[in-house]
């Protein structure tokens, strides 16, 4: 158990950059991950949306629970599907840890990368 003996936070992102593809498979993986963790998730997805994009319906929405301090950890499969620049990645990276301390990890794989 994480923080003040509650189970964590996580918003789980997932994005495809076309709509002819599916984040199904992303969100099924980011699931399991916060499962197994024993997490309480909430999803926030970009459906045809490019990373290159900053501004996107779903990362927008995980920035405002960010905000309001809704979100303990982000979980997003591939670092790319959150930001397509390192620029942008620190950005974020930096606005998580400013505003409530919140960490990048990075879901389905063996070794979680923290930010």
């Amino acid at each position: 158990m994480a923080i003040n003996d509650r189970p964590r936070r996580a918003a789980l992102y997932s994005r495809v950059s076309t709509s002819e593809q599916n984040v199904d498979g992303q969100r099924e993986t980011l699931r399991a991950y916060a499962t197994a963790r024993d997490w309480r998730p909430t999803e926030y997805f970009d459906h045809g949306v490019s990373g290159a994009r900053e501004r996107r319906p779903g990362l927008d929405a995980l920035l405002q629970a960010v905000r309001r301090r809704q979100v303990d950890v982000v979980v997003c499969q591939k670092l790319d599907r959150l930001a397509r620049s390192v620029r942008h990645l620190v950005a974020l990276g930096e606005e998580f840890r400013r505003r409530s301390g919140v960490g990048i990890t990075r879901g389905g794989v063996e070794s979680p990368l923290r930010l």
